[in-house]
Order: C-alpha cells, then structure tokens, then sequence
C-alpha cells in the first residue's frame, strides 16, 4: 500500500512539472547563453555590419526618487531606441528623456541616424555631448561563459506556455568594465551590489532583454533589448528622420 501512494505522489509530482514546464537550472541557462554572448564589447557598428535583416536595439535607464516633492522628478528615463535598416548600412531611431513628476509630465524626444561617422540628429535640434557619446551597455561590458560560472545564480525561471526563460545573476563589484560603465552614466553613486537579469522569450534566439539592477533600494536600473524578429511594420524610423510620412503599425 504504501508503495501504491509513493508512486501517486510520483505521478501527481510528475504531472506538476509538465504543467508548470520546470526545467533543470543548467537547461535554462544554456537558453539563455546565445543573448549574453552578445556582450563582447563591440562598437555598435561593427555589431549592425554583421546582420543582414532589420534589428532593433534599445537601452532604458530609469532613476527613481520616491522622496520627491511636487514639481520634482519623481522618474526620470532616458535612452535610445535604434533600427538599423541593412540596405542602408545605418540606423534610425530617437534619443528621449522622460521627465514624470507633478503636476505634469516632460517628454523630450530627438530622431537620430546612425552611421559609420556616429550619430546624426535631425535638422533642427541639437547634437548634445550625451547623445553623440551614448554607449550601449553591449559596447562597453563584455560577459563571457567562463566568466559566467564565476557568478552566483540568484533565481532562474521557466515559462512552459510561452516559453520563456530568464537568469538572475549576482555581480560583484569588482567587475571593472561594469563599474566603468556605470560611472561614465553617472549612476555608481545610487549604491553598490547588482544583479542582472537575461530574458528571452521562444523557441528560437530572435533577441532579448538584459536588465542590470543596482542593488540599493532599487532606484536605479538599465535594461536593454536585442529584437531581429523585426519587420517593416512597426515605427518608421527612417522616414521620422527624413521628415517623411511615419508609419505605425503596432
């Protein structure tokens, strides 16, 4: 009898792990691994000259100030948004600030052009130092697999239905490329201790997020996305930056 219960609690257990999708961790991470070998210090443009299809990179940072008093900025959120459009071997998009405070909120949004001579803005505004300077995180960190298993792994997760995967790494703070990156961002004040986080989501690699949390009360944070599962639909940037008619399929 008691081996009759034994194997009911084998199957019940069985059963869960097939609807839940529960993989081994080592699993996970090896799903993981093709977006984080993307991080291999490269200008962006020797990146784009690689790929043969429409990519869409971004990078968020966001700095939050839950102390802030009205007309304050409670968040603000910058970054940069790039399409790179092959038969063209250049890249549109839009470098934007986000101001949220109160009582109202500030957008700010710039259409750039990128190519082998660095970024272009669109006539009428300014080629600013923080613009013609951006660094994507994959320009300035480099992360290999060997360094990979030097790191702590702070949660792992499994999506059966979708599926989607994602690894939560501990880094320390002597990771000079890191530390580096977050100085020239000027973010290195909001604390030490970080983690980062790589998603995907599928059966196949067509790109992902990469997350990087600073530790401290969780003020600050960047996250960057890699998408070739990219077609003409969408926003136009290109035709944004030449003034023509934007298209909006999304």
């Amino acid at each position: 009898m008691k081996n009759k219960n034994k194997i009911t609690v084998l199957l019940i257990l069985c059963c869960v792990f097939m609807i839940t999708g529960c993989k081994p961790e080592k699993d996970i991470v090896g799903e993981i691994m093709p977006l984080a070998s993307e991080y291999k210090k490269q200008p962006i443009m020797e990146y784009f000259e690689f790929q043969d299809k429409l990519v869409i990179v971004s990078n968020s940072e966001k700095l939050r100030n839950d102390e802030a008093s009205i007309g304050e900025v409670r968040l603000l959120v910058k970054g940069m948004v790039l399409k790179y459009y092959p038969e063209d071997k250049k890249a549109y998009g839009k470098y934007y600030i986000r101001r949220y405070l109160d009582p109202e909120n500030e957008i700010e949004e710039i259409p750039v052009m990128l190519d082998i001579n660095g970024y272009h803005v669109q006539e009428g505004y300014e080629l600013t130092k923080e613009i013609k300077d951006f660094k994507f995180m994959f320009e300035e960190v480099s992360f290999s697999q060997e360094y990979f298993k030097t790191l702590k792994i702070k949660e792992s997760d499994y999506d059966f239905e979708v599926p989607s995967y994602s690894v939560t790494y501990l880094l320390a703070d002597e990771n000079k490329d890191l530390v580096e990156y977050l100085g020239n961002n000027n973010l290195l004040k909001h604390g030490s201790g970080y983690s980062i986080e790589f998603s995907k989501k599928g059966n196949y690699y067509d790109g992902g997020e990469v997350e990087l949390k600073i530790e401290k009360e969780g003020e600050a944070y960047i996250l960057e996305s890699f998408n070739y599962g990219v077609s003409e639909k969408g926003i136009d940037y290109k035709g944004q930056f030449l003034g023509e008619e934007s298209v909006k399929n999304e």
